[in-house]
């Protein structure tokens, strides 16, 4: 073959080959033959290793345009969004309010912005571990004055007064870290001071008791109303107020009223009962009952804020600077009865004191049997008629305000919560044709409990009954005379999280 022919033949096979590579679309490759006397097509054949992958199309071909990749198919990323760096060192962005990315794991206790709190964080852990500790300083208390353990026979713990087995608080408020009792049967009266602890009676003690009550009248001398929390001021606004006093029996007159809760305390416990009056045939005026103290209608919330856990969780602090999350009161105390005599000097029965605030949160509780918190209105004095005398007896205090939050509740029993209404106290006369009208019982008071974790199961018991009337003496229906009432039952809430 001459040189030319050759030449032609070649360009004839090249000219095929290359038509054949063009209607493979890029799928061929062009080889010479082994002989090297032409060309020939073939597919291209891919391997496939770990860090390189073939890029096929759907006829299972190499396919040279690479599209995006997605979560079914493989294909290039590029590094735009959430994705920056370089093709050897990609970075992903960092996560902020508005854009996604990776987030950023704090170290333990680090407060830098942007880092995410990780689950070993000992800010997520109390002491029971059912809150952060920042959370559960505010509500439980920060511990600040330590463990503390009553022992009837030990040392009285500094900040009280010990009588018998009841401890009475003089020293303020308590942010306790462990409260225990050596012995059952232990009363603690926190006197209107607010207690909070990390971890209250362990060893799931009997019988202990929180309380803060009213004074039962004694005589003609009314009784005194639960003590107020450190806070208490007589002032109109002021935040937090005890119970109030009962009033006075009259000698020979009218009996005085109870007292009533400074304007702005209008959130409170029960309304004390009114005294009861006295009448004698030759005596035209009626010596009335006072009227129990005033001032605790529950409608009247005075800058009202949610509930006792939206104060509690708050801040206890907030009532210290002036905020006033929310205005409580405690009852008011019974009216005293009236009193008198044709002979004179005939003196009624007092009115019991209110019950007061009994503010308490703990972030674990344990509670044995016989466990309880009362904070409940007093009794009335009863009449004490002698020779021609005609008394009769004075109207008990309301019940109080209870307010209790637990973060975890364990132990064998549920504490039982209690605020009745005091008992009116009964009227007496000596000889014929009068009367002696008994004293109006107290309202019950209002209590609310919140639990995060109720590990003994079951809602507790609970005490807000009003107060019992006391019984009238004498010729009763007559002109004036008025019957006595029994006080209303007041409100219980249990809010449990489990």
């Amino acid at each position: 073959m001459s040189l030319s022919e050759t030449a032609d033949l070649l360009t004839y096979q090249l000219t095929v080959a290359l038509r054949l590579l063009l209607a493979g679309n890029g799928n061929k490759v062009l080889r010479v033959n082994s002989g090297g006397d032409g060309f020939q097509v073939t597919d291209v054949t891919t391997t496939q290793s770990a860090n390189k992958i073939a890029m096929t199309g759907s006829n299972g071909k190499v396919d040279p345009l690479v599209s995006d990749a997605d979560g079914t198919t493989s294909g290039k990323v590029q590094l735009a969004g959430d994705l920056g760096g370089t093709a050897t060192a990609p970075t992903v962005v960092t996560a902020t309010t508005s854009v996604a990315g990776k987030v950023l794991l704090a170290p333990n206790g680090g407060t830098t912005a942007g880092q995410a709190v990780q689950a070993n964080d000992s800010r997520l852990s109390g002491s029971g571990g059912s809150l952060g500790a920042s959370a559960a300083v505010t509500a439980y208390g920060g511990a600040f004055d330590g463990d503390v353990t009553f022992d009837t026979g030990g040392a009285t713990p500094t900040g009280w007064t010990k009588s018998g087995s009841t401890y009475t608080r003089t020293g303020g408020d308590t942010q306790y870290k462990v409260v225990t009792f050596a012995q059952d049967n232990i009363l603690l009266d926190f006197a209107g001071f607010v207690s909070r602890c990390r971890s209250w009676n362990p060893t799931a003690a009997n019988g202990i008791g929180v309380i803060n009550s009213g004074t039962n009248a004694s005589g003609s001398t009314g009784g005194a109303g639960a003590a107020p929390a450190a806070i208490a001021t007589s002032s109109a606004g002021a935040t937090f107020y005890g119970g109030s006093g009962g009033g006075n029996g009259g000698n020979n007159s009218a009996g005085s009223a109870g007292t009533s809760i400074p304007a702005g305390g209008g959130y409170g416990g029960g309304q004390g009962g009114r005294g009861g009056s006295a009448s004698v045939t030759n005596v035209a005026t009626i010596r009335t009952g006072g009227n129990g103290g005033g001032g605790t209608a529950t409608a009247a919330k005075a800058w009202y804020y949610g509930n006792f856990w939206s104060m509690i969780a708050g801040g206890l602090l907030a009532w210290r600077n002036g905020t006033a999350l929310l205005q409580i009161a405690g009852a008011t105390g019974g009216g005293g009865g009236g009193g008198t005599s044709n002979a004179g000097g005939s003196i009624g029965g007092a009115g019991g004191g209110g019950g007061g605030v009994l503010m308490f949160a703990a972030e674990t509780a344990a509670f044995g049997t016989g466990c309880y918190f009362r904070a409940a209105g007093a009794t009335g004095s009863n009449g004490a008629a002698t020779g021609a005398a005609d008394v009769d007896a004075g109207g008990g205090g309301g019940g109080g305000r209870i307010a209790v939050v637990i973060g975890a509740i364990t132990g064998s029993s549920l504490p039982a919560f209690q605020a009745p209404g005091g008992n009116g106290g009964n009227g007496a006369v000596s000889g014929t044709g009068y009367y002696a009208e008994g004293g109006s019982g107290g309202n019950g008071g209002i209590i609310e409990v919140y639990v995060g974790t109720n590990n003994v199961g079951g809602t507790p018991s609970s005490d807000v009954s009003g107060g019992s009337v006391g019984t009238s003496a004498g010729t009763v229906g007559g002109t004036g005379y008025v019957a006595p009432t029994a006080g209303t039952a007041g409100t219980f809430t249990f809010g449990s999280g489990a």
